[in-house]
């Protein structure tokens, strides 16, 4: 598979926001300016998501028996998120002895996908709404010119369709989305649309990426676990809503 050239050079030079220290914290800032924007992830939790509750420790005894892994899964989700996006621009030799198994398993479903990895981590922000994120993955997908922005989960076990309960009763989420589940597939794609919506509107990039010869940006969300991944298309529904989505985290 055959990346534009300097597409990938493009994606990173062009990133109008990156993480940063402010103080004792860490934040997106402009590059540009130096302003600090907010982040999406807490947002979401509070204002689109529900309050009721999803079991996330499904499997919890499997969970601590595996080998390979010490400490809890959001600590093992960043160590992947960080060695993916060093690895993102490596050759596949150095990708497939990445030490993670989780990040040997996530390039070899990319590839698998017909996905090129360009860049991991790229900012992307909203100057107007004061928002920020980064794209945990961005990809080449060969077959229809698109870049596809990748949201990654790491060990999420189980149904992940299952609803949040509050007093025994399946939750929904907030409007614009007051029609779908609150469950853990939907908060990872309502995540990934935030994400991915940021990328498409960013000012000017269509024009800049026409030069590349991409003919549009998608989005998916990976799941990689132990031993299997599962890859999903950015689906409409959620496209539709991203807009709607950003305006109420602002």
């Amino acid at each position: 598979m055959v990346v534009p050239r300097g597409l990938k050079k493009f994606m990173v030079d062009s990133a109008p926001t990156k993480l940063g220290k402010t103080g004792c914290f860490k934040a997106f800032k402009s590059k540009e300016t130096g302003r600090v924007f907010a982040g999406i992830t807490k947002k979401l939790n509070e204002r689109l998501f529900s309050n009721g509750y999803i079991n996330f420790r499904q499997n919890a005894e499997e969970r601590q028996t595996r080998p390979g892994w010490k400490g809890n899964s959001y600590k093992r989700g960043k160590a992947v998120d960080s060695q993916v996006s060093r690895l993102a621009c490596a050759s596949k030799a150095r990708q497939k002895k990445a030490p993670l198994i989780y990040s040997r398993h996530c390039f070899s479903a990319l590839e698998k996908a017909g996905l090129e990895p360009i860049c991991g981590q790229r900012g992307v922000c909203d100057e107007v709404l004061g928002l920020a994120t980064a794209c945990d993955l961005v990809c080449w997908r060969e077959k229809d010119k698109q870049l596809v922005c990748v949201e990654l989960k790491c060990g999420f076990h189980g149904d992940r369709c299952l609803p949040a309960r509050h007093n025994g009763k399946p939750c929904y989420m907030s409007k614009p989305c007051e029609k779908a589940m609150d469950s853990t597939l939907n908060r990872h794609l309502a995540q990934l649309a935030a994400t991915h919506s940021l990328l498409k509107h960013e000012p000017g990039i269509d024009k800049s990426l026409k030069k590349f010869g991409v003919e549009a940006i998608a989005g998916a969300l990976l799941y990689i676990d132990d031993s299997c991944s599962e890859l999903h298309d950015l689906p409409a529904y959620w496209v539709r809503r991203a807009k709607a989505i950003l305006r109420i985290l602002r």
